[in-house]
């Protein structure tokens, strides 16, 4: 779900503004349980992967620096588009944040499952 679809869908089901904000800081709570369960699947998935360990560390090591860049790109990248809002009050400029943050985090939760969906698992032999 993209930014825009993320606050139609809190304006549809609330009408006041402070209904809305507290749907849209809700949702991007949500996503970031979401995207804290992809990186632990992720982790799980690279520590299973049938690949030498100098590797799976590399990956590993990567993965955290990988997501702790995506953290500071999310708060500087939503801070951008909550200025795009202009002369807008306090709380729409912090509902498209929310929002921002909310589809970011979908789509990072999503790459990762995509990128180790298919690393093959270690055989284990009997």
């Amino acid at each position: 779900m993209n930014e825009g679809e993320i606050r139609l869908e809190c304006g549809n089901e609330f009408f006041s503004m402070a209904a809305v904000r507290t749907c849209l800081d809700k949702k991007q709570a949500q996503s970031e349980v979401v995207l804290k369960r992809a990186e632990a699947q992720a982790r799980k998935a690279i520590a299973r992967w049938d690949e030498d360990d100098k590797y799976i560390d590399l990956a590993k090591t990567r993965l955290a620096v990988s997501s702790r860049a995506f953290a500071k790109y999310r708060t500087e990248h939503c801070a951008f588009a909550a200025s795009m809002g202009g002369g807008a009050i306090g709380n729409a400029l912090e509902m498209g944040r929310a929002a921002c943050g909310a589809e970011l985090n979908q789509r990072r939760a999503e790459q990762l499952r995509l990128l180790v969906s298919e690393l093959p698992p270690k055989q284990t032999t009997k």
